[in-house]
């Protein structure tokens, strides 16, 4: 159930956000296979699969407010307050994120049962992942 009563957007659940992040993975993952197949060389790939995360997770985010798989869904990445997405927040989420894997993933599946379907990363971060 979407809580717009409290805050007039249509927050987006855990299985639809799943789905999105299983995307950029897949995305990201394609690269780095590309890069391994072209190159032969485990610093290449690894290379290739940062730099990949970091344009998926931070730039595209903080320009577009969507990673591809965000975008394939609809989804939005907006902050609580409303105020625009800065670099130092979209950082600070993408190693927030980090954190949310480390608690065995429970960082990722709070957006399951917290109110406005936040992820640890979003709580932190103060931001919701909506559709629009």
């Amino acid at each position: 159930m979407a809580f717009r009563e409290d805050t007039g957007l249509d927050h987006v659940g855990f299985w639809a956000r799943v789905l999105e992040y299983l995307m950029d993975l897949i995305l990201v993952g394609l690269l780095e296979w590309a890069a391994s197949k072209l190159t032969r060389s485990l610093t290449a790939t690894d290379i290739v699969g940062w730099i990949a995360s970091v344009l998926n997770f931070i730039v595209l985010q903080k320009l577009r407010g969507q990673t591809v798989g965000k975008m394939v869904m609809g989804h939005h990445l907006v902050r609580a307050d409303g105020e625009p997405l800065t670099w130092g927040l979209v950082i600070g989420r993408y190693f927030a994120m980090m954190l949310s894997a480390l608690t065995l993933t429970i960082g990722f599946m709070m957006a399951g049962w917290t109110r406005h379907k936040q992820a640890l990363h979003d709580i932190i971060c103060g931001t919701y992942v909506i559709r629009r």
